[in-house]
């Protein structure tokens, strides 16, 4: 069960990082504000997707008693960060958030994402 669940949990990130892409992609290539259906969609397709890596994460830390370098934890956290910042700051600063802003916030995901996947790989893990 270990080995499965941490298999599904790299092919969970590995598609979180594919679609943090394409949604960088495709905003980028935004030349007009408006944001259409299909790309809310996609986005909260990768969010979705988050919360399942986030959960199987959880699972294997909690369940499995799987180890992972302490850096990885705190990596993690940071995009949760983000995604709160872009969810309170239309409330905060009175005025929507442009594509521009949207581009920038997917292309840092997924290197926060990537960062985070990095650390899971260090195997010096503390002894206690």
């Amino acid at each position: 069960m270990e080995q499965i669940m941490g298999i599904a949990h790299g092919i969970l990130t590995a598609a979180l990082l594919a679609g943090y892409l394409w949604l960088f992609y495709r905003f980028r290539r935004k030349t007009d504000e408006t944001v259409i259906r299909l790309d809310r969609t996609l986005a909260q397709i990768v969010r979705f997707s988050l919360l399942l890596v986030y959960l199987s994460g959880l699972y294997m830390s909690v369940t499995l008693s799987r180890m992972v370098h302490p850096l990885h934890h705190i990596l993690s956290a940071l995009p949760v960060v983000v995604l709160l910042g872009i969810q309170f700051y239309p409330t905060l600063s009175k005025k929507e958030m442009t594509i521009k802003a949207y581009t920038w916030t997917f292309i840092l995901m997924f290197f926060l994402i990537l960062l985070t996947a990095i650390s899971s790989t260090l195997s010096d893990m503390p002894q206690f």
